[in-house]
Order: C-alpha cells, then sequence, then structure tokens
C-alpha cells in the first residue's frame, strides 16, 4: 500500500478492520470520521451484475438518462410507490412491481392507475441482463422476470428498473468512538461536524445517512477548515506554554 506514504501518512491497526477511535487518537490528535454507505441490494438474481446501469436508484440522479423507454419500480421500502409515481415524468411506460412488499392497496393502486403505471405483482424472480459486459462494468437490463402464478412467470420488458436499497452507515469505527448516536445510527454533531467525544469530527455519512457527494464534499470542507483552525489554536497554545516554561513562570 504505497499510496498513504505519498501523503506522509501512516496505516495502523492491520487496516480498517483492526482500527478503533482509541488507536487512532493515541497517535493522532484528532480523528474525522468520514465513512461512506453500503447498499443493501434486494436478494434478486442479476440484481448486483446491474447495479448502476440496469438497476438504478434515484430518479431525480438517473430519470433523464433512460427517459422515454421501458422502466420499472421494484419494492423495497415505503418510498417505492412514491419512486414509481414520480418515474412517470421521465417515461410513459412505467411498471411497478410491489416485489415482496405485497399486493398493492385499493386506494394506491387507484393512484397508479390514474398515473398511468402498470403493476405487475408477485415476487420478482429475476433481472434478467444482456449477454456482454462492457470492461468488467455492470450490465445492461433487458427484462424483470415475475413469478406471477402463471407456470413460466411473465417477463415484463425493462431497460432500467429502480429501487431504494437499504442504506448501512454503520462501521465498527464509528461504534468504537463512544460518541452519541443518533436513531439511525449516525452521529450526533454540531454544525461544524464536532462530536460528544474530545477530539472527534463526523462528516459525510458517519453524520448524515442521507448525505450525497455534493453536500457531504461540501461538508467535509466546512469540518475540515474548523480542525485546522482548531490545529493552529493548539499549536499556539503549546509554544505560549513551552514559552512559559523558560522564563520559569
Amino acid at each position: 500500500m504505497d499510496e498513504p506514504g505519498t501523503y506522509d501518512a501512516v496505516v495502523v491497526g492491520g487496516g480498517i478492520a483492526g482500527l478503533s477511535a482509541a488507536l487512532v487518537l493515541g497517535r493522532a490528535r484528532h480523528l474525522i470520521l468520514a465513512p461512506g454507505l453500503r447498499d443493501i441490494l434486494p436478494e434478486v438474481p442479476g440484481a448486483r451484475a446491474a447495479w448502476g446501469r440496469g438497476l438504478l436508484q434515484c430518479p431525480h440522479c438517473h430519470g433523464w438518462e433512460v427517459a422515454d423507454q421501458a422502466l420499472g419500480v421494484i419494492g423495497s421500502s415505503g418510498a417505492s410507490l412514491a419512486q414509481a409515481l414520480l418515474l412517470r415524468q421521465w417515461s410513459a411506460d412505467v411498471t411497478y412491481f410491489p416485489h415482496l412488499l405485497g399486493p398493492v392497496p385499493e386506494e394506491d393502486a387507484r393512484r397508479l392507475r390514474d398515473r398511468g403505471v402498470r403493476v405487475v405483482e408477485g415476487p420478482v424472480r429475476e433481472l434478467v441482463l444482456d449477454g456482454t459486459q462492457d470492461r468488467g462494468g455492470p450490465r445492461a437490463l433487458v427484462a424483470v422476470h415475475v413469478d406471477d402464478g402463471s407456470a413460466g412467470g411473465e417477463r415484463v420488458p425493462c431497460v432500467a428498473v429502480f429501487c431504494e436499497p437499504v442504506a448501512d452507515a454503520g462501521s465498527p469505527l464509528v461504534a468504537s468512538t463512544g460518541c452519541e448516536l443518533r436513531d439511525d445510527g449516525c452521529i450526533v454533531t454540531d454544525h461544524l461536524g464536532r462530536a460528544s467525544q474530545d477530539r472527534v469530527w463526523a462528516v459525510r455519512n458517519a453524520a448524515d445517512a442521507a448525505a450525497h457527494l455534493i453536500t457531504a464534499a461540501g461538508d467535509a470542507y466546512r469540518t475540515a477548515v474548523a480542525v485546522n483552525a482548531v490545529l493552529v489554536e493548539e499549536d499556539c497554545a503549546a509554544l505560549q506554554d513551552a514559552a512559559a516554561v523558560g522564563r520559569g513562570v
């Protein structure tokens, strides 16, 4: 692991798995926690291989890329219905797959019909992918195979499907800090990113599970400036203390 040495960084504890807040703070003056999220996808064959190309998360982020094509939404959370209604802004061909959420309540079914969204109930058996793989990247989606109770199930053509994966912001390093946590597992901070434990700061998804790239980067910049200001104050105080000792004060 040569790159950290380029920035005068030292890897301790045998990698992330061996790190703890106490170990880091034993060698550093402050600790800034900046982990990301782990997306837990639906347990559907093809989901992992399609993630980022045929299987997408946010209609606002990716809707334009797949506009005016056959699209779908896999029911994975309470936000899935809203995703299906929202996705109609980008295509007239939208199918909602409740998947394991079960039958769609009549009021929700009426809203989907009024919006022009087709509903295909039953567990999603597979995301059917094309036979090619571009340079090892995500594979293109061809159809959604649904177990609708018929002998072979139903294959619904789709070029992309959206789902809301479970976001896991948990981290052994975060847990080892002893900082105050919110109900979602994120660290409670002030407006600068300072946590409840001394010399510990949190940014990105350690402090906000919903933080996206741009907002997370902005928050990290603000915290970095604040931490550097604290370091300067600590340096000045140390110089003053050393000078006082030299004067015999």
